[in-house]
């Protein structure tokens, strides 16, 4: 009441005010339905005095007083221009579609559904509702019927399947006998074995990232999430109750569903079934919020009712470990779910009906980027009911309910090439030190350039690579990380001042062949261990040309 009421003044001297112009983004049209209305007035009121950077329209840090007057200045209009728009815009330009080709071209009626890329990016698996699971080349040929045994069972009766990590083996669930349990065969149907022999419900099965365990949910008694070794042995409880687990790509935790009543949450614990959190998410009750972990470990993705308008989903990322969770796409009276990773982590692919006419709700794939730019339509029109990235991230394969689809995308379409930084943790650092917002941000060049001095001391950095282009550094700390190789320092000739010390450095080679490097200039190799040819050669080289090397 208290906001209201405050807000109510505002628009009073908001009257009396010259408006702010509005940044390009994010737009006031919060609920994505085409006008600033008061719908939008009262999701902005919510967030007043908060730092949401969904309401911050001058982004300055704060929703604030600042922010509601440019809010009057465009209430009840057409909304403008938001810096999400589809088709891209930003530094790479998002993503843009290739062609899309159609797989499985059925004529006989049977239903082709839920496409699985093998991990090797050679097969995708389907189900089909006239004959259970098939596996056919990437790209449409060579389809095979996998449980040729298991003609009279139906396509509902094997469900989930699940690649191995290294393509050899598939796990499933199967009812052909009746009840729900896991099975493993090869990845070209033979050698079927059955690895759970329950009369309660074996489910959602999933390999571990280094294909030892196999976790899998059950109705049995006691409920919940159990893992067992590849081959079905050594079956163990992890938790009481909980469904939808996940590994983190690093093996080290399991993400999953919790919930307390209907209030369904997500919640993490060791693969071990250790040390389990509270909810990570503090979500609407009965939410439904499903995890998808991004593939460094560190994020994770979900969609949820929380903060949406209405019946509406919507996406967010946090850390792993709950903090900082951020609004991926703006709210609207669309649907925003089913998440899923680009396998580099710049994008995250979802589902939407937010372009569709309100009277039909057909849903289409749209990929955003991590950090909430560049949002692109992907398919137009097509309702696909299940889509999966390929391993390379060049293509989806989606399925519409009839047939097995797949799109090629490119990345970066007219747009300046974003830079490759294989460290994670230098990538980071280096987006924080240019303002960048988002879970991985896009980085350029011609951004690079921009740096003149950069501190990344004790960050756990292993791999400069992408350093190299920032030219115009003058002052680069590297202090007590996990540095072997600084050939990219080579060619950042306007250096003045180095710190490199309490790395694993043997060879500085690189640094003789910085030319820039010379009289009154600094460079601090102390506890690294220098090899003799960098301590009788390359130093004193270095000394000659009057460069003052700490070591």
């Amino acid at each position: 009441m208290c906001k209201c009421i405050t807000l109510f003044a505002i628009i009073a001297l908001a009257l009396l005010i010259q408006p702010q112009p509005l940044l390009s983004s994010p737009s006031p049209d919060f609920n994505g339905d085409g006008v600033v209305d008061t719908a939008d007035f009262l999701l902005f009121v919510k967030h007043f005095g908060t730092t949401e950077e969904r309401y911050d329209l001058n982004a300055d840090g704060t929703v604030d007083a600042a922010d509601f007057l440019i809010f009057v200045e465009h209430f009840g209009k057409d909304a403008p221009p938001s810096g999400t728009g589809s088709g891209g815009g930003g530094s790479d330009g998002g993503v843009s579609v290739i062609g899309i080709t159609n797989l499985t071209n059925n004529t006989d009626g049977s239903l082709s559904v839920k496409p699985v890329w093998s991990p090797d990016g050679r097969f995708i698996l389907f189900q089909n509702h006239h004959g259970g699971l098939y596996r056919m080349d990437s790209d449409g040929n060579n389809r095979i019927r996998l449980l040729t045994d298991y003609q009279d069972a139906g396509g509902d009766d094997n469900i989930h399947p699940v690649w191995s990590p290294d393509s050899r083996f598939i796990v499933f669930a199967s009812a052909h006998k009746g009840n729900f349990d896991i099975y493993r065969m090869d990845s070209d149907g033979g050698n079927l074995t059955q690895l759970t022999l329950k009369p309660d419900k074996d489910e959602f099965p999933s390999w571990s990232p280094d294909g030892r365990f196999i976790l899998f949910t059950s109705g049995r008694n006691p409920s919940g999430i159990y893992r067992m070794d590849s081959d079905g042995s050594n079956v163990t409880l992890l938790r009481k109750g909980g469904g939808w687990p996940a590994w983190s790509p690093d093996g080290r935790f399991i993400a999953f569903t919790g919930h307390d009543g209907w209030d369904f949450q997500i919640q993490r614990m060791d693969s071990d079934g250790r040390n389990e959190t509270d909810f990570l998410t503090e979500t609407n009750p009965g939410s439904g919020v499903y995890a998808l972990w991004s593939p460094d470990s560190r994020f994770i993705a979900f969609h949820s009712w929380f903060d949406a308008p209405g019946p509406s989903t919507n996406l967010y990322v946090m850390d792993s470990d709950g903090n900082n969770l951020i609004t991926l796409v703006r709210p609207s009276l669309a649907g925003n779910g089913s998440p899923h990773w680009s396998p580099d982590g710049r994008f995250i692919a979802f589902t939407s009906d937010r372009d569709s006419p309100e009277d039909e709700r057909s849903v289409d794939i749209y990929v955003v980027g991590s950090d909430g730019n560049n949002l692109t339509r992907v398919t137009n029109d097509l309702n696909p009911s299940y889509y999966q990235w390929s391993p390379d991230g060049r293509f989806f394969a989606f399925s519409n309910w009839r047939d097995i689809y797949k799109v090629e995308i490119q990345f970066g379409s007219g747009g300046e090439p974003v830079l490759d930084f294989p460290d994670y943790n230098l990538h980071l650092v280096i987006g924080r030190s240019l303002d960048k917002k988002g879970i991985v941000p896009s980085i350029t060049s011609s951004e690079m350039v921009t740096l003149r001095t950069f501190n990344a001391s004790n960050k756990d950095i292993s791999d400069l690579t992408g350093l190299e282009h920032a030219t115009n550094l003058t002052e680069l700390n590297l202090t007590s990380n996990r540095i072997v190789d600084i050939t990219p320092l080579t060619g950042l000739t306007n250096l003045t001042r180095l710190s490199l010390g309490g790395n694993n450095i043997s060879d500085i080679e690189p640094l003789v062949a910085n030319t820039g490097l010379g009289r009154g200039d600094e460079v601090d190799l102390r506890e690294n261990a220098l090899s003799t040819t960098s301590r009788n050669t390359h130093i004193p080289a270095l000394q000659s040309r009057g460069v003052n090397v700490r070591f």
